[in-house]
């Protein structure tokens, strides 16, 4: 099926775990969201993946679908590879893919708090895609 997922095949709940420090600040975080939407700023999408890579496939098609919307300033990425070189080899794959070269990479907890302390402060992203990783 498209991006993976089965025809006929009727998803319900679909989650992740999430670390505390990302929900300390949840109410002011989306009344941040909701003020951008009505802005029609770019949309911010954050596609974090595990180890293990399961996701890959997906991820890389996801990615190349947004391309177009990347491209017009539509919406922002916010890549996390985290730890796993493969996965930041598979989303540099994917940007190449659709055109994209020029993007951030924060590499350390620092620069992750300190991009997210710029975004709640209302800072815009330097680029429009950032990949997270870290060695």
């Amino acid at each position: 099926g498209h991006l993976g997922a089965s025809r006929g095949v009727r998803l319900v709940l679909a989650g992740h775990w999430i670390p505390k420090d990302l929900v300390d600040n949840i109410e002011f975080d989306c009344e941040l969201r909701k003020q951008r939407a009505r802005a029609r700023q770019p949309r911010r999408i954050l596609i974090p993946v595990g180890g293990a890579g399961a996701q890959k496939t997906f991820v890389s098609q996801f990615i190349q679908a947004l391309g177009s919307h990347v491209a017009e300033g539509k919406v922002q990425l916010m890549l996390n590879a985290g730890d796993h070189e493969h996965m930041r080899v598979a989303f540099a794959e994917a940007l190449a893919a659709i055109g994209v070269s020029d993007y951030a990479v924060v590499d350390s907890m620092e620069g992750v708090h300190e991009y997210a302390e710029r975004l709640r402060s209302g800072v815009e992203p330097t680029h429009a895609v950032t990949l997270f990783a870290f060695k």
